[in-house]
């Protein structure tokens, strides 16, 4: 029997372990208070994502630094960056993102010059749009996130 995600209300509930300081200049008492008052979107692909990595895979992202590190979109997508390496800002992130022209939704990802990214649902197609289907779709871009991650910063080391 493989695993289920369960998707969380779109309002204020956040995905905990992630997104528990969320990455900007506010802080998390603040945002605790905000969130109270004006809820964030996130899409429901983004919150799987974000739920199928807390649940199933928080030692990698703690592992990789990523716990502290999620910055939620107005659009409902997100990013998650990586920490500096190396002495570098700007090391590489994680992303979702929609192309409107396609109907397809996408995980990327950027980490040391390497960029990828992995079809998570294409809207334009009804045969693979089950909610079963498309809970698979997103867990192998995960892992195929992850895959391309690690064999990334294995070379760094």
């Amino acid at each position: 029997m493989r695993p289920q995600i369960h998707l969380i209300p779109r309002t204020v509930r956040l995905v905990e372990g992630i997104s528990r300081c969320l990455s900007s200049s506010i802080s998390s008492e603040s945002n605790r208070i905000t969130s109270k008052f004006f809820p964030l979107y996130t899409h429901f692909l983004s919150q799987g994502i974000l739920e199928y990595l807390q649940n199933e895979k928080s030692e990698w992202v703690r592992s990789h630094g990523l716990e502290n590190a999620l910055d939620l979109n107005s659009n409902g997508t997100f990013v998650l960056r990586f920490p500096p390496s190396n002495g570098k800002a700007g090391s590489g992130h994680i992303w979702t993102s929609y192309d409107s022209s396609t109907k397809k939704h996408w995980l990327s990802v950027h980490k040391n010059g390497t960029i990828s990214r992995f079809l998570i649902k294409d809207g334009a197609d009804p045969e693979n749009n089950s909610p079963s289907a498309v809970a698979d779709q997103m867990k192998m871009s995960v892992e195929k996130v992850i895959k391309l991650v690690d064999s990334v910063s294995s070379l760094e080391r």
